[in-house]
């Protein structure tokens, strides 16, 4: 099976203590009882603990501590810990049925294989039906020759009047579907009769399954279709696989409304991955798909795994479409809101590209790994590192791409360019050799021989017009473009219109276009010259070049000989420069930093900087609040610690409870980015988000926020059990009554997080139920969560 399921019996039914138990004792299994239930068991385990290990105990006491004991240690997914503790105590059915649990849990199938049989053999034991569940569950996991034909006597052993013989059924279908074993599962699935309605849905799903992967599409969207009557909100897997059989039976924008109307829904019908994931393969086959979803999901005024989800894909469907713009921006926003997300690392990636695309090298750079293990960030980091000049360690980071077969060939060409930028001759090119064996078409090596005579042209080496002369023939304007250029910069003029006037193009790209901007310039003062007009029909055709801020210039040019000598500036500074009022002044430089800010323009941010402390320096309200921006701004610059002087400047001189919070929130923040450089970083954020947690001026809203980042914080820096605590505390500290926050819902889905990875599906599923219970924004998505939990770990006694 793809998941593990536990059974977990009525307390009443696995526990006795008999009379005559010490009162001590007797509160403490008391206790245990209560917190299993509840769904927090880690309080309850060293009392349960010392219980065992008293020998003095009576041993009823000690034989119902260690059943507790063996539940809160799968409840919590740390079965390890609870196995060794059964040596000290005698064994029982129960016991046993206990230890199996464990053991399967761990991944010691075979062990459990035993501990199960041994349970189920047991006579008079109440739970001979689980076991032989438990048993066939291990054998599935074991995979040994012959163990599918005895778990499926062990299933089909069970009792017909056992209330578990329609779940052992499913768990045998989906036990072969699991195998691929999709006719099998269909013969399961037949033999159930008068099947209970809470099994039904479960049934129709497995069905379904089974005849998808037998190719009958149709039969399984009529299946799907009955499905529906049984829950006005079905699991995601049945909406991915409504949509796969309207896909497959040719109707493929039915299955797109189909998702689209599930993401739409409120609450969502499914707002997992798997349905962004699904959509996003439907989108993917269309050349023009609507996104208008995507968008409105994405742009929730309350952020959530789904407004994370329609980000992403949303910044893909974007990528794809050459939007590139808008993907980075995307992407940005997903990473800055989103910084814990599985999805984080090839977003990183993708995000890289589309700046490295863009000419951003330095962003790329600080977004890939080094980590010459990891060849695609390796080639990555290649490309930037030789837009930003560095070519001998972009040769070095291509070396180490290399070692993907994917990208050997492609990795060896951009090495050897980097090289010869590196002014290394082709006869001492270390990748040369590499392309001329592995290549027998010659194309990486011509396109060498183009990049040399570019190369030459660029450093005006006299060879270069005959290079690119010789090229011309092979690869036609892509040779010709350069060598008018060649021929203008050594102010020949009319060899460059002759050869542009024989190569002519009617739609030239944009290095051509640019020339030809620059050759139709006659130095004539009037208006509407040739050049102002191609130069502006440029900046409309391509107004992302990298070519534009030259054409710019010399449009600035033109009009400087015509005498128009207006410098632009931005509204802001003039108000700010000009007003008479210190309040105004300081609010407008304030928004002249905010706009500054926002500018892609090489200087904005320092020009961001000068605007924020001209604000600062008139003081008033927004005094403080400048500061605090200048303190994000030197954090989007990678300056941690002039950041942090500034945010203490913050908390010194403004009394704001808001402003001092978000500092706090932001200095901690600071610390955790930093922490690859600075020692003990973890510890002074967690200092930073403990103060904001421990002040009594700060709102539960901060407070809730702080404790939630130091769990993210102990989670990153390995202790997933500290980190469960910070968060297990943000939903102890909500008072009864009040609506559950943002970072509540936040600490809440983190803490479910864990709890699923350690298969602790009940302590997980209380989680779910308190923030559903709290009636925040994401009280509909967390019920469903855990009604999911229930369907997939097959948890129906709740």
């Amino acid at each position: 099976m793809n998941r593990l399921a536990f059974f977990f019996l009525p307390l009443g039914l696995c526990f006795f203590v008999p009379s005559g138990t010490a009162a001590q004792n007797e509160t403490v299994l008391q206790k245990a009882d209560s917190a299993i239930r509840q769904g927090f068991p880690s309080a309850v385990k060293k009392p349960l603990e010392k219980i065992v290990a008293d020998q003095k105990a009576p041993l009823a006491n000690r034989q119902a501590a260690l059943e507790r004991l063996a539940q809160a240690h799968l409840l919590s997914g740390t079965p390890e810990d609870a196995l060794p503790l059964f040596r000290s105590v005698p064994p029982t059915p129960a016991l046993d049925f206990w230890k199996a649990q464990l053991l399967l849990a761990k991944g010691e199938a075979n062990e459990a294989f035993a501990a199960f049989l041994s349970a189920a053999d047991a006579p008079g034991h109440p739970f001979q039906s689980e076991a032989k569940i438990g048993a066939a569950r291990s054998l599935f996991r074991r995979q040994q020759p012959g163990d599918l034909a005895r778990a499926a006597e062990l299933l089909s052993a069970i009792p017909p009047e056992s209330p578990l013989r329609h779940q052992a059924s499913l768990d045998l279908a989906q036990l072969y579907l699991d195998q691929g074993m999709a006719e099998k599962a269909v013969a399961s699935l037949g033999s159930i009769s008068e099947m209970p309605a809470r099994n039904q849905m479960q049934h129709n799903y497995l069905l379904a399954l089974a005849q998808f992967a037998l190719g009958d599409f149709d039969a399984a969207k009529n299946t799907l279709e009955k499905t529906a009557s049984f829950s006005a909100t079905p699991p995601e897997k049945i909406t991915i696989l409504k949509a796969d059989c309207l896909n497959e039976t040719g109707f493929p924008d039915r299955a797109i409304d189909l998702l689209e109307e599930s993401l739409q829904q409120s609450p969502p019908v499914a707002a997992s991955t798997a349905v962004f994931q699904k959509l996003d393969e439907f989108y993917a086959a269309q050349s023009s798909p609507s996104l208008s979803v995507l968008r409105r999901l994405a742009n929730a005024p309350t952020p959530s795994p789904q407004t994370a989800n329609a980000l992403l894909f949303l910044a893909k469907a974007e990528a794809r479409l050459d939007h590139a713009n808008e993907a980075k921006i995307l992407y940005a926003r997903f990473l800055e809101q989103f910084p814990s997300h599985p999805f984080r690392v090839s977003a990183t990636t993708e995000l890289a590209s589309l700046h490295l695309a863009n000419n951003e090298a330095a962003k790329a750079l600080d977004l890939v790994s080094a980590d010459p293990k990891d060849p695609d960030a390796s080639f990555l980091r290649g490309q930037a590192l030789v837009l930003l000049g560095r070519y001998k360690e972009a040769g070095s980071a291509f070396f180490s791409a290399m070692k993907a077969p994917h990208l050997r060939l492609d990795a060896a060409y951009n090495g050897a360019i980097s090289e010869l930028l590196a002014g290394v001759g082709s006869e001492k090119n270390p990748f040369l050799s590499t392309l001329r064996s592995e290549d027998p078409s010659g194309y990486f090596e011509s396109e060498f021989l183009l990049a040399d005579a570019l190369e030459s042209a660029r450093q005006r080496l006299p060879s270069a017009g005959e290079k690119l002369a010789d090229l011309v023939p092979v690869f036609g304007n892509r040779a010709a473009t350069p060598l008018a250029e060649w021929h203008f910069v050594q102010l020949d003029t009319a060899s460059a219109r002759s050869v542009l006037e024989n190569t002519a193009s009617p739609n030239p790209d944009e290095q051509r276009a640019c020339l030809e901007v620059f050759l139709a310039d006659d130095e004539n003062p009037g208006p509407d010259t040739p050049a102002e007009a191609l130069a502006k029909k440029f900046l409309k055709d391509f107004p992302n070049s990298e070519k534009a801020h030259q054409v710019r210039l010399k449009l600035a040019e033109i009009a400087y000989r015509r005498g128009d000598f207006l410098t632009a500036r931005s509204n802001f500074e003039q108000i700010a420069t000009e007003s008479q009022d210190p309040n105004l002044s300081s609010h407008a430089w304030f928004l002249a930093g905010k706009s500054s800010s926002k500018l892609m323009a090489k200087d904005a941010i320092q020009q961001a900087m000068l605007c924020y402390e001209s604000a600062a320096k008139i003081g008033g309200e927004l005094a403080a609040r400048s500061r605090f921006e200048q303190a994000l701004l030197l954090n989007a610059q990678k300056e941690p610690k002039e950041a942090i002087v500034l945010l203490d400047r913050v908390l010194a001189d403004s009394k704001d409870p808001d402003l001092r919070a978000a500092a706090l929130i932001e200095k901690g923040d600071t610390y955790f980015a930093a922490a690859a450089s600075t020692p003990n970083a973890y510890e002074l954020a967690t200092k930073s988000w403990q103060e904001l947690y421990n002040s009594p001026q700060a709102e539960t809203y901060w407070k809730e926020q702080a404790l939630t980042k130091i769990g993210i914080a102990h989670e990153k820096f390995g202790d997933k059990d500290l980190a469960l605590q910070s968060f297990e505390q943000v939903l102890m500290d909500k008072k009864s009554g009040e609506t559950g926050t943002f970072w509540f819902e936040r600490a809440g889905f983190e803490a479910g997080r864990l709890l699923e990875e350690r298969k602790a599906w009940k302590e997980a599923i209380h989680v779910y139920q308190n923030i559903s219970e709290s009636g925040g924004p994401r009280a509909d998505e967390a019920k469903k969560r855990a009604n999911r939990l229930r369907l997939e770990n097959f948890l129906w006694e709740e």
